[in-house]
């Protein structure tokens, strides 16, 4: 099964959404935000859960939090795939 990663993202000046710092400990995410983003306020601070194979893929979670269509690649579209190749849904 694979590992559930945890990312942050702050909101800019200019309303987008950035990925900021990332772990696989949901704990190590909070405590990093906390101590090295207080200049965000919480609704600018977001921690999203996602796997390790689609962590690499932050352009398409942030587009997501910017309400935009994101921008792929080929490259995007092909890891997208494998990641979901190697994230089945547990029955």
């Amino acid at each position: 099964m694979e590992r559930a990663y945890y990312m942050l993202f702050t909101r800019e000046a200019d309303g987008k959404w950035s990925p900021q710092f990332g772990d696989f400990v949901r704990k190590v995410v909070v405590d990093e935000s906390r101590d090295s983003y207080r200049e965000y306020k919480g609704k600018d601070k977001q921690i999203v859960k996602t796997t390790e194979a689609m962590s690499a893929n932050w352009r398409f979670i942030a587009s997501t939090l910017n309400n935009e269509v994101p921008p792929l690649t080929i490259e995007d579209l092909f890891a997208t795939r494998r990641a979901m190749e190697q994230t089945r849904p547990e029955i």
